[in-house]
Protein backbone atom coordinates (compact mmCIF):
# COMPACT_ATOMS: atom_id res chain seq x y z
CA UNK A 1 0.00 0.00 0.00
CA UNK A 2 1.40 3.38 -0.84
CA UNK A 3 1.53 5.62 1.81
CA UNK A 4 0.46 9.30 0.99
CA UNK A 5 2.28 12.25 3.10
CA UNK A 6 -0.30 13.96 5.95
CA UNK A 7 -0.25 17.26 3.73
CA UNK A 8 -1.78 15.58 1.04
CA UNK A 9 -4.70 14.21 3.08
CA UNK A 10 -5.84 17.45 4.56
CA UNK A 11 -8.39 19.11 3.42
CA UNK A 12 -8.47 22.24 1.46
CA UNK A 13 -9.27 25.26 3.92
CA UNK A 14 -8.99 28.88 3.54
CA UNK A 15 -5.96 30.62 4.45
CA UNK A 16 -5.69 31.41 8.19
CA UNK A 17 -7.23 34.48 9.46
CA UNK A 18 -3.45 35.74 10.85
CA UNK A 19 -2.29 35.42 6.87
CA UNK A 20 -5.06 38.18 5.58
CA UNK A 21 -3.79 41.61 5.24
CA UNK A 22 -5.98 43.82 7.88
CA UNK A 23 -7.92 46.43 6.41
CA UNK A 24 -5.91 49.37 7.43
CA UNK A 25 -3.24 48.16 5.49
CA UNK A 26 -5.32 47.19 2.45
CA UNK A 27 -5.98 51.19 2.34
CA UNK A 28 -3.15 52.36 2.33
CA UNK A 29 -1.94 50.29 -0.07
CA UNK A 30 -4.86 51.42 -2.78
CA UNK A 31 -3.65 54.95 -0.86
CA UNK A 32 -0.64 54.67 -2.35
CA UNK A 33 -1.65 53.70 -5.56
CA UNK A 34 -3.69 56.80 -6.14
CA UNK A 35 -0.75 58.73 -4.87
CA UNK A 36 1.58 57.08 -7.65
CA UNK A 37 -1.30 57.37 -10.73
CA UNK A 38 -2.56 60.09 -10.10
CA UNK A 39 0.04 62.41 -11.38
CA UNK A 40 0.57 60.46 -14.30
CA UNK A 41 -2.93 60.06 -15.10
CA UNK A 42 -3.86 63.97 -14.82
CA UNK A 43 -0.32 64.48 -16.94
CA UNK A 44 -1.65 62.32 -19.41
CA UNK A 45 -5.39 64.71 -19.86
CA UNK A 46 -3.66 67.75 -19.19
CA UNK A 47 -1.53 66.78 -22.57
CA UNK A 48 -4.62 65.90 -24.75
CA UNK A 49 -6.96 69.03 -24.02
CA UNK A 50 -3.30 71.56 -24.59
CA UNK A 51 -2.81 69.67 -27.39
CA UNK A 52 -6.26 69.97 -28.86
CA UNK A 53 -6.39 73.50 -28.11
CA UNK A 54 -3.15 74.28 -29.65
CA UNK A 55 -4.25 72.32 -32.78
CA UNK A 56 -7.48 73.95 -33.33
CA UNK A 57 -5.46 77.49 -33.17
CA UNK A 58 -3.06 76.07 -35.38
CA UNK A 59 -5.36 75.27 -38.24
CA UNK A 60 -6.79 78.82 -37.56
CA UNK A 61 -3.95 80.55 -37.66
CA UNK A 62 -2.90 78.71 -41.04
CA UNK A 63 -6.50 79.61 -42.58
CA UNK A 64 -6.35 83.68 -40.98
CA UNK A 65 -3.09 83.81 -43.39
CA UNK A 66 -4.61 81.74 -46.24
CA UNK A 67 -7.81 83.60 -46.29
CA UNK A 68 -5.83 87.17 -46.19
CA UNK A 69 -3.15 86.29 -49.06
CA UNK A 70 -6.20 85.01 -51.33
CA UNK A 71 -8.38 87.82 -50.72
CA UNK A 72 -5.76 90.15 -51.51
CA UNK A 73 -4.55 88.19 -54.16
CA UNK A 74 -8.07 88.20 -55.71
CA UNK A 75 -9.53 91.89 -55.47
CA UNK A 76 -6.14 93.71 -54.59
CA UNK A 77 -8.27 94.57 -50.97
CA UNK A 78 -6.31 97.01 -48.89
CA UNK A 79 -4.75 96.59 -45.67
CA UNK A 80 -7.99 96.69 -43.17
CA UNK A 81 -10.17 94.75 -45.34
CA UNK A 82 -7.42 91.81 -45.22
CA UNK A 83 -6.53 92.03 -41.71
CA UNK A 84 -10.41 92.13 -41.16
CA UNK A 85 -11.12 89.01 -42.59
CA UNK A 86 -7.69 87.55 -40.59
CA UNK A 87 -9.47 89.04 -37.26
CA UNK A 88 -13.25 87.30 -38.37
CA UNK A 89 -11.08 83.56 -39.31
CA UNK A 90 -8.85 84.04 -36.29
CA UNK A 91 -12.12 84.03 -34.00
CA UNK A 92 -12.76 86.33 -30.95
CA UNK A 93 -10.14 84.74 -28.52
CA UNK A 94 -7.58 84.67 -30.98
CA UNK A 95 -7.48 88.23 -32.89
CA UNK A 96 -6.66 90.15 -29.55
CA UNK A 97 -2.76 89.70 -29.55
CA UNK A 98 -2.34 88.33 -32.97
CA UNK A 99 0.03 90.27 -35.07
CA UNK A 100 -0.42 90.80 -38.71
CA UNK A 101 2.13 91.23 -41.51
CA UNK A 102 0.52 92.09 -44.69
CA UNK A 103 3.07 92.60 -48.04
CA UNK A 104 0.86 93.00 -51.60
CA UNK A 105 3.02 92.13 -54.41
CA UNK A 106 4.26 95.40 -56.47
CA UNK A 107 2.18 94.47 -59.59
CA UNK A 108 0.02 91.56 -60.50
CA UNK A 109 1.84 88.70 -61.32
CA UNK A 110 4.46 89.57 -58.56
CA UNK A 111 4.63 87.66 -54.92
CA UNK A 112 2.39 88.95 -52.15
CA UNK A 113 2.65 87.51 -48.97
CA UNK A 114 0.14 87.53 -46.15
CA UNK A 115 2.02 86.32 -42.07
CA UNK A 116 -0.08 85.90 -38.98
CA UNK A 117 1.75 85.28 -35.63
CA UNK A 118 -0.05 84.85 -32.09
CA UNK A 119 1.42 84.12 -28.91
CA UNK A 120 0.76 80.55 -27.69
CA UNK A 121 -0.66 81.22 -24.21
CA UNK A 122 -3.25 83.14 -25.56
CA UNK A 123 -4.34 79.65 -27.49
CA UNK A 124 -4.46 77.99 -24.60
CA UNK A 125 -3.60 77.60 -20.82
CA UNK A 126 0.01 76.87 -19.59
CA UNK A 127 -1.52 73.51 -18.55
CA UNK A 128 2.22 71.25 -18.20
CA UNK A 129 4.79 73.90 -16.67
CA UNK A 130 4.92 71.28 -13.50
CA UNK A 131 6.58 68.95 -16.24
CA UNK A 132 8.52 71.70 -17.78
CA UNK A 133 6.81 71.69 -20.64
CA UNK A 134 5.31 75.38 -20.63
CA UNK A 135 3.67 77.68 -24.13
CA UNK A 136 4.74 80.29 -22.23
CA UNK A 137 7.17 83.06 -24.79
CA UNK A 138 6.74 80.53 -27.89
CA UNK A 139 5.07 81.52 -31.21
CA UNK A 140 2.53 80.24 -33.33
CA UNK A 141 3.15 81.68 -37.20
CA UNK A 142 1.84 81.12 -40.51
CA UNK A 143 2.34 82.24 -43.55
CA UNK A 144 0.63 82.30 -47.15
CA UNK A 145 2.65 83.31 -50.20
CA UNK A 146 0.46 84.39 -53.03
CA UNK A 147 0.99 85.52 -56.93
CA UNK A 148 -1.22 88.80 -57.06
CA UNK A 149 -4.17 88.28 -60.21
CA UNK A 150 -4.93 92.03 -59.43
CA UNK A 151 -2.98 95.22 -59.43
CA UNK A 152 -2.65 96.58 -55.76
CA UNK A 153 -1.95 99.89 -58.01
CA UNK A 154 -5.11 100.32 -59.76
CA UNK A 155 -7.49 102.20 -57.59
CA UNK A 156 -9.65 100.18 -55.36
CA UNK A 157 -12.92 101.07 -55.67
CA UNK A 158 -13.98 97.67 -56.84
CA UNK A 159 -12.61 96.30 -54.14
CA UNK A 160 -15.75 96.94 -50.86
CA UNK A 161 -18.11 94.91 -53.25
CA UNK A 162 -15.48 92.38 -54.21
CA UNK A 163 -14.73 91.90 -50.78
CA UNK A 164 -18.72 91.62 -49.90
CA UNK A 165 -18.66 88.82 -52.58
CA UNK A 166 -15.68 87.02 -51.92
CA UNK A 167 -16.22 87.06 -48.09
CA UNK A 168 -19.55 88.33 -47.37
CA UNK A 169 -20.60 84.61 -45.99
CA UNK A 170 -17.38 83.32 -45.78
CA UNK A 171 -16.36 81.94 -49.30
CA UNK A 172 -19.15 82.52 -50.98
CA UNK A 173 -19.00 82.76 -55.18
CA UNK A 174 -21.83 84.82 -57.21
CA UNK A 175 -21.59 83.43 -60.84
Amino acid sequence: MRSYSRRLLLPISPRPADQHPPARRRGAILSMELVLILPIFLTLIFGVVELSMLTLARSRVHDAARHGARLMSMSGASDEDVRAVIERTLGPTLKNRAQVSITPGKSAGALGSVSVAIPMNSATPDLLWPIGFSVRGKVMRASAMTVMEHDPSVSQVASAPANQQLYGGLSRHRN
